[in-house]
This record gives structure tokens, sequence and C-alpha cells, in this order.
């Protein structure tokens, strides 16, 4: 029969791993709150690192469909200077074409009006003559009224035709000078829009200015910064996530040790009681 010390000596020894085991749980408690609030935090931070990301993934997006957009435009505004230099060659030739015309009618009607004139003498002549020679047959002089007006008919048209010609001409002037001014607007627009950009590569010119570069090269720089942001807020996310599965690591093992921990308090305080 054990004796009353040799008891009482193993009552105090499983007092003390009791307390030495609740001193574990209580330590081991406080490493898993405070591996939760890390990783409470940090599901935080990757929560907000993923907002940034997607942010910068749809800046990026932005700023390349702008790029693009530029693009098209440039490649339109091109298209547009090219379209207004045939119009204003067209126009110029046809300006040309009225003007001879014009030239043309303005000749005619000088030899058409000397014709009257002509005409006009020899009837008064034939007049005269009809007076002093009875011998002036009266078919000429029906003839010659009608060479007189056939000819002033033939100048009236003309005069109508020559108006005509100096309507057309001036009409296509003033179009052949809203046409050059089109399209010097165009020429001016497509070299503020390519400026510092190589059209030949299609790249930016090596080390422009900020203050010498057009909008294309401005929407290609943004997209470029929009790239590297999305870069760099890709690589701040996989490192935030990577931190936060570390936490999650770190709280499963404090957690799976305090659960330990708790089992074998639990245990000995069975077995005391039990005793």
């Amino acid at each position: 029969m054990l004796s009353h010390p040799f008891i009482k000596g193993v009552a105090v020894k499983k007092n003390a791993e009791i307390v030495r085991l609740a001193e574990q749980v209580t330590l081991a408690q406080n490493r898993v709150n405070l591996k939760q609030a890390i990783v409470t935090a940090m599901q935080a931070k990757s929560t907000q690192f993923a907002s940034y990301l997607s942010q910068a993934s749809d800046n990026k997006a932005t700023a390349l469909a702008n790029y693009q957009l530029c693009k098209d435009a440039m490649s339109r505004v091109r298209i547009l200077a090219g379209n207004f230099n045939k119009a204003s060659e067209q126009a110029c030739k046809a300006w040309a074409v009225a003007s001879d015309v014009a030239a043309v009618n303005a000749k005619l009607i000088r030899k058409l009006i000397f014709t009257v004139e002509f005409i006009n003498t020899v009837s008064q002549k034939l007049d005269k003559q009809k007076v002093l020679v009875q011998l002036v047959p009266d078919q000429l002089f029906v003839v010659m009224g009608k060479a007189v007006n056939n000819a002033n008919n033939a100048v009236a048209k003309t005069l109508t035709a020559l108006q005509s010609a100096y309507v057309a001409e001036s009409t296509l002037s003033e179009s052949k000078g809203i046409i050059d001014k089109a399209q010097k607007q165009a020429e001016q627009l497509r070299t503020s829009m390519q400026k510092g950009w190589n059209p030949h590569t299609d790249t930016p010119e090596q080390g422009p200015h900020e203050d010498d570069t057009g909008l294309l090269a401005h929407m290609h720089q943004a997209y470029l910064d929009a790239a590297h942001s999305y870069h760099r807020a890709m690589l701040n996310n996989e490192s935030v996530t990577r931190q936060l599965t570390f936490a999650q690591s770190d709280l499963a093992d404090a957690t799976m040790q305090l659960n330990s921990y708790q089992a074998g308090l639990a245990a000995a305080t069975a077995a005391a009681h039990a005793a």
C-alpha cells in the first residue's frame, strides 16, 4: 500500500504538469491569436492589392484602346490629307479648263462683235447704194438682215456662255481655296499628331522631349506606363499572395500545436481527477 507522502508527491507532480500544460496552452493560444491577426491583415492586404491589380489591368486595357484609336485616327488623317491633295489637283485642273473656256469665249465674242459691225457697215452701204442704184436686188437686203440677226443672236448666246464660264471659273477658284485650306489644316493636324513619331518604323523617335511629342507618341508612352504599372501591380499581388499563403500555413501550424497542448492538458486534468 502506497504511503501518504508518496501519494501527495504524485499529486503535486501532476498539478505541476497541469500548470505547465496550462501555461503552454495559454502561450499557444496567444500565438494562434497573433497568427490569426496576421492572416486577417494579410487577407485585407491581399484584397486591396487584388483591387490594385484589377484597376491596373483596366488602365492598361484603356490605354491600349486609346493608343489603337489614336493610330486609327492618324491613319484616317493621312488618308484625308491625301484625298484633299487629290481634290486640290483636280480642282486646279478644272479651274484651268474653265479659264481656257472663258478665254476662248471672250476671243469668240470679240470676233462675233467684229463680224456684226462688219455686216452692219455693209448693210448701211447697201442701203445707200440702193437709193442710187436700182439694180441692187431686194433679196440681198433680206439676206443681210438675217445675217445681222444671226450674228446678234450668236453674240448674245456667246455672252451667256462667257458669263457661265466666268461663274464656273470663280466657283472653282473659291472651291480650290477652300480645299487648299482644308488640306493645309489636315497636314497640320497630321504633323501635330505624329510629332516625335517615326512613320516608317511606326515607333517613337529616339530621345524626343516631352514638349516635342505629338498625340500618338503621348498615347504610346501612356500605354507603356500603364503596362509597367500593371506588371508592378501583378508582382506586388503575387508577393502578397505568397505572404498570405505563408501566414495561413503558419496559423495552421500554430493551431495544430494549440490543439495538441489542449489535448494534453485535458488528458492530464482527467488523470488528476481520476486519481
